[in-house]
């Protein structure tokens, strides 16, 4: 009977210790504070080697409860995110313009931009709860992301005609600018990483155009967008000049004149009005 007490004395009391540390775990995972932070770094390739690549969201999915944690790197290229599991987790990542090419700890899903997460390889810290899944910038296994490409193409022309040496400029959203000119045939092609881009053409004679919509460059498709111009009312041209400056050098010269006439007139009236003197005494020789 006494052993039998004992046995429910020792799990009421394994009980009581267990109460706490389930409460405090129930917490932790619903609280603002996250349990777990998991951080790396992003860099892109540049010239014979890589650069810290900055404004990558990093955004991490967890399936209990569907919930979903992100953070943007830095000018470094680093990032820390904070969630609540470190089981089941599945991770992206989002720049325009890129694409993730290599991340240390990920799988790729097919079908999916998203990559699931294993942090079983990671390394880990207790002191801060914090898995690193890459290393730093300048070490061979930090994540790469590397600018995914597309391109835009057409033809100018007006009235069925082809404009050649037309300029087309392409701006995306982020500022980035690029441009060309149109062949001889009248066609053009840009090769532009993906996003976002406003079109104008300029072209001498013809009225400045601009594509009213904004143009969506996806990876390894072409965006067919013709261009139709309008010309400028035309200008007479004599010796390189337009109406306008030929008509100043018109005013110019006619006021020259003017003034050259005024002075020979005044000069013959001033001669009229000279008074002309004669000795009438007769002259004698001795």
């Amino acid at each position: 009977m006494r052993c039998n007490i004992a046995v429910v004395l020792i799990v009421l009391l394994a009980g009581a210790f267990a109460i706490p540390f389930v409460c405090s775990d129930i917490s932790d995972s619903s609280g603002d504070d996250p349990r777990y932070r998991i951080e790396g770094h992003i860099a892109a390739p540049s010239g014979m080697g890589k650069t810290a690549l900055g404004g990558v969201e990093v955004t991490i999915f967890e399936s209990v409860g569907n919930n979903q944690s992100s953070g943007m790197t830095d000018s470094n290229g680093h990032f820390s995110v904070g969630v609540n599991s470190n089981v089941n987790l599945r991770i992206s990542f989002t720049k325009e313009g890129y694409t993730i090419i290599a991340c240390d700890n990920t799988t790729p899903i097919d079908g999916s931009t998203m990559f699931n997460l294993d942090l079983s390889k990671a390394e880990f810290s207790l002191v801060s709860s914090t898995y690193t899944i890459t290393g730093p910038i300048n070490s061979m296994n930090c994540a790469i992301m590397s600018q995914t490409i597309g391109s835009v193409s057409g033809k100018v022309s007006y009235s069925n005609n082809i404009v050649k040496e037309a300029t087309i400029i392409l701006t995306s959203n982020e500022g980035l600018r690029l441009s060309t000119t149109s062949n001889s045939d009248g066609s053009y092609r840009i090769d532009c990483p993906t996003g976002e881009y406003r079109l104008k053409v300029v072209c001498k004679g013809f009225q400045d155009y601009e594509y009213d919509e904004d143009i969506t460059i996806t990876a390894g498709y072409t965006a067919n967008k013709d261009v139709l111009l309008t010309r400028t009312p035309p200008n007479l041209i004599l010796f390189g000049m337009d109406y306008v400056h030929i008509l100043m050098l018109i005013g110019i010269a006619i006021g020259m004149t003017m003034a050259f006439l005024v002075y020979v007139k005044s000069r013959r009236m001033a001669n009229d009005d000279e008074v002309t003197i004669v000795d009438d005494e007769p002259y004698y020789e001795e």
